[in-house]
């Protein structure tokens, strides 16, 4: 983990940390920063891990508060280059873009690291964006939002929306069709209501008649 041995060095990082001043972070001091962010429990980060709980602050915390000052240094910009995403030199060499792209997303890929998946996934594909367009030296900036804090959730990507979207508008076409199929049914039901109380009535008056109504063939004969 290269000077995070030396305490003077790691005092001065832990400054940073607890101050959350992202002007007094190096390019060196940001390289183990990052190495102890991605494993704080690293025997080789204990210089650093001292200092902190030197100043009650330890775990998951500690963490919290690095990986918030790797958000000032790294995504706090509108409109970044690539090198700025990962914290480079823009004529590093080669290697040193591949180091700096897998230590980055041993902290934020999802599949690694723990915390709110959203933001995980949003920060990790800046990362992977910035690698690529390393690779593409044609588009050297990184559009995005104003990154906000770790701590909070962030938005979702569009294309969920829309999927969102368009499985309500699919929803409610389900729904429209099943109140019309229940109206249909409605209407059916008080018409065959309608038709028995008809039926039902007339049967009743006929019932009523008198005999002398019906006629000589509807009197009955008791005699032999």
């Amino acid at each position: 983990m290269g000077s995070l041995g030396v305490s003077s060095e790691a005092a001065q990082i832990v400054d940073a940390i607890v101050d959350g001043n992202p002007a007094r972070v190096s390019a060196a001091d940001l390289e183990d920063l990052l190495q102890w962010t991605a494993a704080p429990e690293n025997p080789r980060a204990e210089p650093m891990s001292g200092k902190l709980r030197a100043r009650g602050i330890e775990g998951e915390q500690a963490r919290s508060m690095a990986l918030a000052l790797i958000e000032q240094v790294l995504f706090a910009a509108r409109d970044a280059a690539p090198h700025r995403v990962l914290g480079l030199d823009p004529n590093a060499p080669r290697k040193a873009w591949r180091d700096r792209y897998r230590l980055l997303m041993r902290i934020y890929h999802p599949d690694r690291a723990t915390g709110d998946g959203d933001w995980l996934h949003e920060r990790s594909t800046w990362i992977n964006e910035a690698y690529r367009r390393f690779h593409a030296p044609t588009a050297q900036v990184v559009t995005r939002p104003i990154a906000p804090s770790p701590v909070r959730p962030i938005v979702r990507p569009r294309s969920r929306h829309r999927r969102s979207r368009r499985r309500r508008r699919a929803l409610r076409r389900r729904l429209g069709s099943v109140r019309a199929v229940r109206r249909r049914a409605i209407v059916a039901l008080i018409g065959i209501g309608s038709a028995c109380v008809v039926y039902a009535f007339v049967a009743n008056r006929s019932w009523e008649r008198p005999s002398s109504e019906l006629g000589p063939a509807a009197v009955v004969r008791t005699s032999p």
